[in-house]
């Protein structure tokens, strides 16, 4: 039987501003962003990802797409909603959290509730 999940590739400085019309204009800081972000999705995701067979194109779930970006614009909002802050809050960063949450981006992660944190 084939596997139903929706599948695509990781984003790219290209995909990410197609879908992001906020993102920071420099492109180096935006392929960090991306880097850090897949980083954190592989290493939150219940679901571990299985290198392609042969000459099979890498493609990854949509939802770590999803995940990909959305943690891209927290680590961004993150760093620039708090940019000025003087002092520490309870989660290590000083002044506003953003409205995107931890909690959502794992929720989208990882859809089933028995595998939520936070």
């Amino acid at each position: 039987m084939p596997d139903p999940t929706p599948r695509t590739s990781w984003h790219d400085v290209p995909s990410l501003r197609a879908t992001w019309a906020g993102a920071p204009s420099n492109d180096q800081r935006l392929a960090d962003l991306l880097a850090t972000a897949r980083e954190w999705v592989e290493l939150n995701a219940v679901e571990q990802l299985t290198p392609p067979a042969g000459d099979a194109p890498a493609t990854i779930p949509t939802r770590f797409a999803e995940a990909q970006y959305l943690y891209a614009r927290y680590i961004y909002e993150t760093a620039r909603v708090n940019a000025g802050a003087d002092e520490t809050g309870l989660d290590g960063y000083g002044g506003t959290t953003p409205g995107l949450t931890l909690g959502r981006i794992r929720g989208r992660l990882n859809p089933d509730p028995a595998y939520r944190i936070g």
